[in-house]
């Protein structure tokens, strides 16, 4: 029960915490008052089960093996989400889990990066983004989910933004999602003052309109003459 507290963090309800620790409720309910007795727990019952000190949590949390802690916070995920809890409290979880080319995983991470970049966190939505990517995701997505991190990391000024686009560009499938990227790749190269490698980008996705949008194709041309 201690451990899945830590799991889940301080102010956890006692439901959630008896379902993370495979316990039924009276059960979970007698061992939480054994450890607010051994003054391991704090007392209270509105504020949800919470460990009297920080330290005491820290120190649960660390007797969990890695795989043990991984696998327990990816079951704390699946939870929360039955419950309808907010994306970023089920990304926080995902954040700790092993990669599993779970699709459904990397659907969650973006949607929690969408939401973070638009609250203005760009650097929290690139570390979700990249968490995404380690999943991993499909083929037909990875190149939407490298754009997505390439725009986070362009936001955060990451330098590693022309790299995550210009592989975006080389992977996807259709011309238009290339042409996105390779033209977000070059302003991302130009804002670094690497405009030869902007120019040379923006060649490419000229080049792989010509083969399938011509009129995009001479509209790019022309704005870069």
């Amino acid at each position: 029960l201690a451990r899945a507290i830590a799991v889940l963090g301080d102010g956890a309800r006692l439901e959630q915490v008896a379902r993370l620790a495979g316990l039924d409720r009276r059960m979970a309910a007698a061992v939480a008052d054994a450890l607010t007795q051994e003054s391991v727990l704090a007392p209270g019952l509105g504020a949800g089960l919470s460990f009297t000190h920080p330290i005491v949590r820290t120190a649960v949390y660390a007797d969990l093996a890695p795989h043990e802690r991984a696998a327990a916070h990816r079951r704390a995920a699946r939870l929360l989400l039955d419950e309808g809890a907010s994306i970023e409290r089920i990304a926080a979880h995902l954040m700790n889990t092993e990669p599993a080319a779970d699709p459904r995983v990397v659907q969650l991470l973006r949607s929690a990066a969408t939401a973070a970049f638009a609250q203005g966190a760009p650097d929290t939505a690139a570390k979700q983004l990249r968490r995404a990517l380690v999943e991993p995701p499909g083929r037909a997505a990875r190149p939407r989910v490298l754009m997505e991190l390439g725009r986070a990391e362009a936001s955060a000024t990451d330098p590693n933004a022309p790299a995550h686009f210009a592989e975006a560009f080389a992977s996807a499938a259709d011309a238009r999602t290339r042409a996105d990227a390779g033209v977000a790749a070059a302003a991302s190269l130009f804002v670094q003052g690497r405009s030869g490698e902007a120019v040379a980008m923006l060649a490419a996705v000229s080049e792989q309109l010509e083969q399938h949008e011509l009129d995009a194709a001479l509209k790019l041309q022309a704005e870069v003459t």
